[in-house]
């Protein structure tokens, strides 16, 4: 069962490739009736199926929420007019899995010949950068400070954006890099689509000046970011790069792992964790490896057992993983509105479960054929005893926040980089199911399973905070400089 944020990747309106679909109606309204038939699905589908609902919020201010809500769909709206309404049900959630996006249409229309925020961004200690110069004018120089956007504060602004974006817990990294690399669509979203942008800005020489500069559409967006900047780097799911990488350098060695996704990384990368975990720690014994560093950047999760087999190469006893793994139902309701609720599925969720003391537990089957990390791991050989650094940032997230929790339950590693997006203590997720709502087709990614690492720390909503607080700059950004892997090797070589 995947701990990912892949799915939401395929969903993300500023990640999809898609093509205008010329015939959605964004100013289409909904009635009344028909907005609040869409929010009392949600809220049943949410008490009904989600079992992380109230780590965070208790039920009362959830209540509180609804009822505000539906006061206000005292009148006709339009789909997005609604999602900027119901969203803020994702902030009282504080679930990184859980997540609301806009329907396809209305997605597909975004892609077409709506006119889009002219530049790629980057967000660093409090300020907005321009990243890339997309617009017509080609004359804003990168580096520059955006100051303002229409006439609001471009740090107020950003923060409202990212306020609104899913985490776990109180994570600030993630909804961070997620508002930054969606922020085109975000403020389309968040501050409707206008087509013309004032902006003021300050360069890097600390010139100050205010333009207006016509928004551009996706297709030129993708056509002056490649003409301009070059092709950008392929995703791992679309390039040859492995997702198992290990390079040893004198008695340095470093792991990188991409994924965590097993059937991916067998797939498609044809290659093994188990093997490659064996084969690596055997090359790294026989050169006399002092130092490992473990690169887990932009590891958006995947299976727990390749965390398992990883883990058990770097702690000598036997542990066990999960505490628990529980589930709120066992019957989903509304199977219609799922869109992703397959047929193997519907057959096997309820087979591995177990009622007990009000919820479900993963019975004896399903730990023997899907959640082995409620069964005690045996370490693995060889051992690595070595010094250990942990590279992290806000897209290591999910089965890789358990990966950094049990790392630092046994005090495995020195942590660099920035704090992970992921939760080390639990996370909702496992299978993750699309509501689509009848009316408005807004989509929810509902997970359905909450996992509990055995750790003994409590959970503090954060991800594990680095012993080194390191992220790269703008100017790191422009000129391709990978400031963390070069401070770990300083740090290496100082001690």
């Amino acid at each position: 069962m995947k701990h990912t944020r892949f799915l939401f990747l395929a969903l993300l309106f500023f990640q999809l490739n898609l093509f205008g679909q010329t015939d959605y109606e964004p100013e289409k309204t909904f009635s009344s009736e028909a907005l609040k038939e869409d929010l009392s699905i949600l809220k049943y589908n949410f008490e009904t199926v989600h079992p992380g609902l109230y780590n965070y919020t208790p039920k009362e201010q959830f209540d509180a929420f609804y009822t505000q809500v539906e006061s206000q769909l005292n009148k006709p709206m339009t789909e997005i007019e609604f999602y900027r309404v119901i969203n803020p049900v994702i902030t009282l959630i504080r679930n990184g899995h859980t997540k609301m996006v806009p329907s396809d249409a209305y997605v597909k229309w975004m892609r077409g010949d709506v006119l889009l925020f002219p530049f790629d961004v980057y967000w660093s200690e409090g300020q907005l950068y321009v990243y890339r110069d997309l617009s017509a004018d080609e004359d804003i120089p990168v580096g520059s400070v955006i100051e303002s956007v229409d006439g609001r504060a471009a740090n107020e602004l950003f923060q409202s954006m990212a306020d609104g974006i899913t985490r776990d817990g109180f994570n600030t990294s993630a909804p961070e890099h997620e508002a930054a690399t969606g922020f085109k669509s975000y403020y389309l979203i968040n501050e409707g689509a206008e087509g013309e942008f004032s902006i003021a800005i300050t360069t890097p020489e600390g010139e100050s000046k205010t333009i207006k500069i016509k928004g551009i559409s996706y297709e030129e967006v993708k056509k002056n970011r490649k003409e301009r900047y070059g092709p950008l780097p392929k995703s791992l799911w679309s390039s040859d790069l492995p997702a198992l990488e290990l390079k040893i350098d004198g008695d340095i060695a470093t792991m990188t792992i991409r994924t965590f996704d097993k059937a991916f990384v067998k797939k498609k990368k044809k290659q093994n964790f188990k093997q490659f975990y064996k084969d690596a720690f055997e090359q790294m014994e026989a050169k006399g490896v002092k130092h490992l560093i473990l690169d887990l950047r932009g590891n958006g999760g995947g299976d727990p057992m390749p965390t398992i087999e990883l883990f058990a190469h770097l702690h000598p006893e036997p542990f066990t993983f999960y505490k628990e793994v529980t589930a709120t139902t066992q019957k989903i309701p509304n199977k219609e509105l799922y869109t992703n609720f397959s047929f193997p599925e519907k057959q096997a969720y309820p087979m591995i479960l177990k009622k007990k003391n009000g919820m479900y537990h993963i019975n004896w089957f399903g730990r023997l054929v899907g959640v082995k990390g409620l069964r005690t791991s045996k370490p693995n050989t060889p051992y690595y005893a070595g010094k250990v650094y942990v590279l992290t940032d806000s897209e290591s997230f999910s089965a890789t926040g358990e990966t950094t929790g049990i790392i630092k339950n046994f005090d495995r590693a020195t942590f660099i980089g920035e704090e992970p997006g992921g939760n080390p203590v639990q996370n909702t997720s496992g299978i993750q199911l699309i509501l689509e709502l009848p009316n408005t087709k807004v989509r929810v990614v509902m997970p359905l399973w909450e996992w509990v690492m055995n750790v003994d720390f409590k959970n503090e909503g954060r991800g594990v905070i680095p012993d080194h607080l390191v992220r790269p700059s703008i100017q790191d950004k422009i000129d391709g400089v990978d400031r963390v892997m070069e401070y770990t090797l300083d740090l290496i070589k100082n001690r």
